[in-house]
């Protein structure tokens, strides 16, 4: 896979607006090195495309001014198998100014480009030109009148036709507003009617992979006059509009693809910056969209057996009992879920639980599973499904109300996190002193009937926290690990006994003196404390978002695993290890490089 554009760097390391990846997705490092020393500028390296010749050999197009230090490779270069500059190609002066936007290779090997160019060696082309397999200009093919405006894509038929779309409204002076069929000597084809055309530009045209019918990325607008536009439509072989495809985008689509194994299913559709949410003015379900990106037929019927994870609204927090998932959201895949979806591991959601928990919590929900299976539910709420439930309820696995259970009555504000240790016993925190009208910490332990459990005791002599953000419990050493801050500025991770006694605090103080914020989350896995949070640095690398502690002597680790979450505002809420996983659930786009709406699974 070849990936190009405007980057100059991947994973952190250089790669001049080009990279190749293996099937496994790993970088070619081979090739990469080859193209490494490309002396293009941010503003004029651009590359728009890239085409694959029969024998391997690969051509870019784009804005770049140069190629290797080649200054003839202006616009267009050609390379080897191995990424080497192919020295049998020589476009000698290749295009004038601006850029070359797309290129298709023709089944005998010329090479057809569209763009905003003017001329080519030299010689006048206006947008379109065929270039021979050595560079040079296929002088039978267009003349010097060309399109009058920026060719934007190009696309061939079975029958080795061209076909064209963009900004331009005439060609070869003969009016064809935004489209138009060249024939094979890249003359203007007349014989194929297209009225009016788009009334606004046209983007991008892709064939079918089942026949010639023509799909066609656009603005707003119409197409003949009398046909509403929204960003897509499909013509058939004849010009005429195919009304059984779908075509209906809450915002604009601006490149669409061929799936590579296309036979019933053909269409990729990407979004712009403004991503698309709707498609034939209906939300999406079943993992239908990501993020402006849908699969379709041939047909215009979205593809939904491809799952995808869209993203979490208001996650806040997610824990397992190694097989599921309970996960605290408002909605997952633009569903609503009233704060509580329990799914597998595997990601498939338990569509039992969810109806049965009905309305669900009128406030937000912490959960975690007990050691009967079921699942305990605290947080800001005081009913749950219509039922009176003051800050805490226990459900049934099927997701109903667990009748037997009668909460205590001990808590006077919401409490914020509860964990379930083995023997029934409950840590739960929040932010008050009391418990039952008795004076304790923000950390308490409770008996299996809800009694407070006055043997445990944390220790908070020795610093004065201003708020507890976790707390965990970790049966194969017995010992508990809480996450606190203290004034917003000193934000620590710690480790206590069975009795509340301090045996260690690790600092989150940054290099350069920069303040942390807080850690907010925790999971364990082999002697290792993970956590996340609000972090902007940590000590003693930078990075963002989680991090990982030795969890018996406090030691801060350099995890292999990175810890660069980015996005708008990225928070971590929540984690969880299910074998040797971690999931990271929170406010965040991507990690390490990669899109992950909201929540990551990442193997440690």
């Amino acid at each position: 896979m070849i990936v190009v554009g405007n980057f100059d760097l991947f994973n952190w390391a250089s790669y001049n607006r080009i990279i190749r990846f293996n099937t496994d997705w790993s970088v070619d490092t081979s090739f990469s090195t080859n193209l490494s020393t490309w002396p293009w500028t941010t503003s004029q390296g651009i590359v728009w495309c890239v085409a694959l010749q029969s024998d391997d050999k690969i051509v870019f197009g784009g804005a770049f001014s140069s190629f290797q230090s080649i200054t003839s490779r202006r616009r267009i270069a050609r390379v080897n198998a191995d990424g080497t500059n192919d020295t049998w190609f020589v476009p000698w002066t290749a295009f004038s100014a601006w850029q070359v936007q797309q290129i298709k290779i023709q089944p005998d090997q010329k090479i057809v480009c569209c763009g905003t160019f003017t001329s080519y060696n030299a010689t006048t082309r206006q947008r379109v030109c065929r270039i021979l397999s050595t560079g040079s200009l296929d002088t039978t093919f267009g003349t010097t009148t060309g399109a009058s405006a920026t060719v934007s894509s190009i696309e061939l038929d079975s029958l080795g036709n061209v076909y064209i779309v963009g900004a331009f409204v005439s060609y070869w002076g003969t009016s064809c507003n935004r489209i138009a069929r060249l024939t094979t000597l890249g003359a203007y084809d007349a014989t194929y009617v297209i009225g009016t055309g788009f009334s606004s530009n046209a983007n991008y045209i892709c064939k079918s992979t089942t026949d010639d019918k023509m799909t066609v990325v656009c603005n707003l607008g119409t197409y003949n006059t009398s046909t509403t536009v929204n960003w897509i439509i499909r013509l058939t072989d004849v010009w005429g509009v195919d009304y059984t495809f779908g075509k209906w985008f809450d915002t604009a689509v601006t490149y669409i693809s061929i799936a590579n194994d296309a036979t019933e299913w053909d269409y990729c559709l990407i979004g712009s910056s403004s991503i698309f949410t709707k498609y034939n003015n209906m939300r999406a379900s079943n993992g239908q969209l990501l993020n402006g990106t849908a699969y379709i037929n041939q047909y215009g019927w979205i593809k939904t057996s491809i799952p995808k994870w869209i993203g979490f609204l208001w996650l806040t927090s997610l824990e397992s009992d190694n097989t599921n998932i309970i996960l605290c959201a408002t909605s997952y895949s633009w569903t609503t879920y009233n704060w509580l979806i329990k799914m597998s591991s595997a990601g498939v959601i338990d569509t039992v639980f969810n109806t049965n928990i009905g309305t669900g919590a009128a406030s937000t929900v912490n959960a975690v599973f007990d050691k009967d299976g079921k699942v305990m539910c605290i947080g800001g709420f005081t009913d749950f499904n219509w039922t009176t439930a003051n800050y805490i309820v226990r459900l049934n696995s099927d997701g109903t109300i667990d009748s037997s259970f009668v909460s205590w009555t001990g808590f006077d504000v919401a409490p914020s996190k509860i964990i379930c240790q083995a023997d029934g016993k409950m840590i739960v925190q929040w932010y008050q002193t009391t418990y039952d009208s008795v004076a304790v910490k923000r950390i308490v332990r409770l008996n299996n009937d809800w009694s407070l459990d006055t043997t445990f005791n944390l220790d908070e002599s020795t610093y004065a926290p201003d708020e507890y953000t976790n707390v965990m419990y970790v049966e194969d050493n017995n010992r508990y690990y809480t996450t606190w801050y203290a004034t917003f500025v000193w934000s620590y991770v710690a480790c206590y006994d069975t009795t509340g006694t301090l045996l260690w605090k690790y600092e989150l103080w940054f290099l350069g003196g920069s303040w942390s914020w807080w850690a907010n989350a925790l999971a364990y896995r082999n002697n290792k404390v993970y956590y996340g949070g609000d972090l902007v640095h940590y000590s003693p690398a930078t990075g963002t978002g989680i991090g990982c502690i030795d969890a018996t002597t406090g030691d801060w680790l350099d995890v292999w695993f990175g810890t660069w979450l980015w996005g708008t505002y990225v928070q971590v809420y929540d984690m969880v290890v299910i074998g040797s996983r971690l999931y990271v659930g929170g406010s965040f786009s991507s990690y390490n490089g990669t899109t992950s709406n909201n929540l990551v699974c990442i193997n440690i």
